[in-house]
């Protein structure tokens, strides 16, 4: 597996994503919910085709352009998770032609112009915003969603989707559940405030998703993450060093005794960093990597303490400097596996682990 690997390469454990899989299929039916999950994280078909293997039918992504993927990739049912942007209507127009697609509204003049430039009929959910404070309507403001289902005109309004991305803020699973709890409050209003249209309730937060068993009112859910988690959910709780599905293989470069410079920056991993409660800062934890590209959580683990564009620098525990040589390959467990992917897809390659 790993003689072929030249540069820095994505490994992705089959068994681990179809753990993290198995998991989350079995808590939304658990609570009667509909399991969407965003595809932005792993942005491949080979998981999506794993993904179908647990009932999934309809799936969420970032972009028109992923839209496009995937929906070559055989996938029928795809929900941009954006706000519309008006600049794509002709390429939309092309697109709904051949799939069930969903668009995400935030205001009224995004929809007028969408009723008014394509013909076709869409569904959309309207964006809320429940307390993050990114994009999307104030779970408050009932005056602008009622604006909104006007100016959409001939379109179809499936529902709201929150995305609280405040749960990465977050420092134990009390506080993920208190963020939680706010949530289905304040959706619980907005529900209730438009209960005659029957609005599907969605919403998409991996730390949530992963640690709660409280969902009243809630019909779907779409978290993204989950399918390789990272070191960042580790440390939230949402789930085990075990459970990280995705990992860098970078090529040793440097061998200077306490550390190590391999060939992996932040072009291939990502600018996230996490402060330890310990105190440093880190961009990753580096794991040995066996002849099948497998990695072993529970021996010791270098760190990565600092990132420029195409250089990593990891620190080594004592007992692993022996071992680690120029030449070799070590794995990096990614802070943020959305943007260590992300980076790899575009300057690497992907290598399937059983």
């Amino acid at each position: 597996m790993l003689e072929t690997v030249t540069s820095p390469t994505l490994l992705v454990s089959e068994r681990r994503v179809r753990a993290n899989l198995e998991r989350m299929a079995a808590r939304a039916n658990r609570h009667g919910l509909a399991l969407c999950p965003h595809f932005k994280t792993h942005q491949s078909l080979e998981v999506g085709a794993w993904c179908r293997e647990y009932g999934i039918e309809e799936i969420t992504v970032t972009s028109l352009r992923m839209a496009r993927f995937f929906a070559a990739g055989g996938w029928q049912k795809i929900a941009i998770a954006m706000p519309f942007n008006p600049r794509e209507i002709g390429e939309l127009q092309v697109l709904s032609q051949r799939v069930e697609l969903s668009l995400f509204l935030v205001d009224s003049k995004g929809a007028a112009k969408l009723a008014a430039e394509l013909s076709a009929p869409l569904g959309y959910f309207i964006e809320v915003d429940a307390g993050y404070g990114r994009s999307g309507v104030s779970w408050r403001d009932h005056a602008s969603v009622r604006s909104i289902i006007r100016a959409a005109g001939h379109h179809r309004f499936r529902g709201f989707y929150v995305h609280s991305g405040h749960t990465y803020d977050a420092k134990t699973i009390p506080e993920i559940a208190a963020v939680h709890q706010e949530l289905l409050d304040r959706l619980g209003e907005l529900q209730s405030a438009f209960s005659d249209l029957h609005p599907i309730m969605a919403i998409g937060d991996t730390p949530a998703c992963s640690t709660q068993e409280e969902f009243r009112g809630i019909d779907r859910i779409g978290p993204g993450n989950f399918i390789y988690y990272d070191l960042t959910q580790v440390q939230l709780g949402s789930c085990g060093l075990g459970d990280i599905a995705a990992c860098a293989a970078v090529p040793v470069v440097q061998h200077k005794g306490e550390e190590i410079i391999v060939h992996g920056g932040w072009v291939q991993l990502g600018k996230d960093s996490l402060h330890l409660p310990s105190g440093p800062t880190i961009y990753g934890r580096m794991v040995l990597l066996n002849q099948d590209g497998q990695w072993d959580t529970s021996r010791p683990m270098g760190t990565v303490t600092k990132l420029s564009q195409e250089h990593g620098t990891i620190h080594l525990p004592e007992s692993l400097r022996a071992e680690v040589r120029v030449g070799d390959l070590v794995g990096v467990l990614p802070v943020h596996s959305c943007a260590t992917v992300h980076g790899l897809r575009a300057t690497g390659d992907t290598r399937f682990l059983a």
